[in-house]
């Protein structure tokens, strides 16, 4: 269980909507950190990550959340 609770990097290296994520009990966090106020996101890559953890199902039936979390420096912070 303490495992599953870890902040964890994708393995996907197409994966560019998410940075990292964040599995609870009943929410997936996932976190992506860019310089962009607009970034875009790819529902594909979404669903791909939710497939690999397994928590698809879960998601869209509404028994777990999916919760985006953008990560936006101040300028010149990078």
């Amino acid at each position: 269980m303490a495992f599953e609770l870890a902040y964890r990097m994708s393995e996907a290296q197409t994966l560019r909507s998410v940075d990292s994520y964040y599995v609870l009990e009943a929410t997936v966090v996932c976190f992506q950190v860019t310089q962009k106020v607009d970034h875009e996101l790819s529902i594909e890559e979404l669903i791909e990550l939710l497939q690999d953890l397994n928590l698809l199902d879960e998601v869209v039936t509404g028994n777990r959340k999916l919760v985006l979390v953008f990560v936006v420096p101040k300028p010149g912070f990078f």
